[in-house]
């Protein structure tokens, strides 16, 4: 059964323990001379092993919360925390997936995948061994050597995710990553992203539109309030997986989901 927390009664975030931890967080655009509140005390935690998803309309501030997880923005108010560690900056503990690939033209997929550990002391010959079995791990056996012009978009996006997965975060952070793919490519890599969840059993935010993306990938559901952004409302989905795309269960967490954000 699921069920939902009122975000007045959500309780005090503990910035102690294991996963990510999001506490009091505000954030505020300036320019020229005019203040835009985007967020709004923002607090929430993601255990270990935990899928959350944020959903909300557009310029509820979803993607800048994002990016101030993945340390990409600290002009904020509040807390942001992995593993009792401050997050200060980008880290590899930290692999970010965004709508687009972002793949480097001029560089091969592999190479495009090592970037995430260039910079990193693992020997050579362990992140060759990482480079591989992360491709193998999406499904990009043999195409290893192709350009990012040579492969559909869906492999580009497989190419994105492993070269997430190449730095073995503690957490996966995913922008709309499959927002702009055809809807068969779109519910195949949804399910790889629960294989591989299952077999590395990282922490997972999503963040997403789509609201039945949200009820088959995720543990949680926050549903955010736009301008400025706050959290509206948190929904368990206890819908034992492998879930059923479709099923009494979902149906009624979407109805609850599409309330909350006035659809309906």
């Amino acid at each position: 059964m699921d069920h939902i927390t009122n975000r007045a009664i959500i309780p005090h975030i503990d910035l102690k323990g294991g996963g990510l931890t999001v506490a009091g967080v505000s954030k505020t655009y300036e320019a020229k001379g005019d203040a835009t509140e985007v967020l709004r005390d923002i607090s929430f935690k993601v255990g270990e092993k935990e899928i959350v998803g944020v959903v909300g309309r557009s310029g509820c501030g979803k993607s800048t919360l994002l990016k101030l997880i993945a340390g990409l923005d600290r002009d904020y108010v509040g807390h942001i925390g992995l593993d009792d560690n401050e997050v200060t900056g980008p880290g590899i503990e930290r692999g970010v997936v965004f709508q687009e690939p972002r793949l480097f033209p001029w560089l091969t997929v592999e190479q495009n995948v090592a970037i995430s550990i260039h910079e990193t002391k693992i020997p050579e010959h362990e992140k060759r061994e990482l480079v591989t079995s992360n491709l193998a791990l999406v499904g990009l056996t043999g195409f290893e050597k192709k350009f990012p012009h040579q492969i559909s978009g869906g492999m580009a996006q497989r190419a994105a995710l492993a070269r997430a997965l190449t730095s073995q975060p503690r957490i996966l952070l995913l922008d709309e990553p499959f927002a702009a793919l055809d809807a068969l490519t779109k519910m195949q890599l949804q399910d790889e992203v629960i294989r591989i969840w299952e077999r590395r059993r990282m922490s997972i935010v999503l963040i997403t539109h789509d609201i039945d993306e949200a009820i088959h990938l995720c543990d949680r559901i926050i549903v955010m309030s736009p301008r400025p952004g706050e959290i509206k409302s948190v929904t368990e989905v206890d819908i034992p997986r492998p879930r059923p795309r479709v099923g009494s269960g979902s149906t009624a967490i979407r109805a609850r989901l599409m309330s909350d954000l006035g659809l309906f």
